[in-house]
């Protein structure tokens, strides 16, 4: 029997991440999202105010950066999370068919 499930680094991470209630705080969590939109809002509020469409550019360049960096991290987070999902579930129903041969 397996006594233990083998977890990439990475998957390593994405649990002690998740389980330390601290470091996966919503507010932290929002945190850099919520700084990306208030930043492109201020560079739009810069463009009425001086009239010069760098301030568009740089407020454009903020919300697509943070849409390629979610798109880019979910896709790496969501094949690590699967196979979390997977390790565990086998080692579930292992102990689930070693406790009903020892009954």
């Amino acid at each position: 029997m397996n006594e233990s499930i083998e977890f990439t680094p990475r998957e390593k991470f994405l649990i002690n991440y998740y389980r330390d209630r601290n470091l996966s705080l919503r507010r932290v969590a929002y945190a850099g999202q919520l700084g990306c939109v208030f930043g492109a809002l201020a560079c739009a509020g810069m463009f009425f105010w001086t009239e010069e469409t760098a301030w568009l550019l740089v407020g454009f360049i903020l919300l697509i950066y943070r849409v390629c960096s979610n798109l880019w991290s979910g896709g790496i987070y969501a094949q690590s999370f699967g196979n979390i999902f997977e390790k565990y579930e086998a080692r579930i129903a292992e102990l689930e068919s070693n406790q009903k041969g020892s009954q």
